[in-house]
């Protein structure tokens, strides 16, 4: 005697609930990349920003203070402190237009405003498609702002000697004739508002060598 197989289907609130559960796990894993595209690109421009800063604290030491290294004895940088003085605001860092060129043979443009030229500058990194005329395709670019401070430094002339021994000790600012720290902000993406973008500041230490303290 042969058995018959029963066969079994699946009824239609069986196949729904798969469905929703398919789609639920497809929803959710949707959702993660959007994420991990934000995450791919801010690790590509943490990568980029110490070689962009250096581009840029590279321009300054070169077209900006070629006069502090030509051996002039007379050359200070109280010039270059006020030119750039207190951190641009971020009012400032909103209203910002650019000039449609850029400086000749470099990756900067800057404001249209008079007063944020040599504060603030716009850093593009782009790829030449070929053509005629060839295009250009803005890869990446971050808004650069840069101010100035003096140098604080720590002294500690004497000791009282003995019974009481005390250290006298305090904190000096150098002055901006022989020395200057900048500050460099850059934040990204440019096309954002100030408030919204990712933001990382760097650190330099001016010295002129024209100059020695007395």
């Amino acid at each position: 005697m042969k058995k018959t197989l029963k066969k079994f289907y699946f009824n239609m609130i069986e196949v729904a609930l798969a469905m929703a559960i398919i789609a639920i796990g497809i929803s959710s894993i949707l959702v993660l990349f959007p994420v991990g595209i934000n995450a791919s690109k801010s690790a590509i421009a943490d990568n980029n920003l110490a070689d962009i800063a250096e581009y840029i604290f590279g321009y300054y030491k070169t077209a900006k203070l070629h006069d502090f290294y030509s051996n002039s004895s007379t050359t200070t940088m109280s010039t270059l402190h006020g030119a750039l003085g207190t951190e641009p605001s971020n009012s400032d860092m909103n209203g910002v237009t650019w000039n449609t060129n850029r400086i000749t043979d470099t990756n900067l443009r800057i404001p249209t405003n008079n007063s944020l030229q040599n504060r603030v500058f716009l850093y593009e990194q782009f790829t030449t498609l070929p053509g005629s005329p060839p295009r250009e395709v803005v890869d990446f670019a971050a808004v650069a702002k840069i101010w100035s401070a003096p140098i604080p430094l720590s002294w500690r002339p004497w000791t009282t000697p003995p019974p009481n021994n005390t250290v006298t000790s305090g904190t000096v600012q150098a002055s901006d004739n022989y020395a200057l720290r900048l500050y460099l902000e850059l934040s990204w993406p440019a096309d954002q508002r100030y408030a919204l973008r990712e933001k990382r500041i760097f650190v330099l230490d001016l010295y002129n060598p024209t100059r020695t303290v007395q």
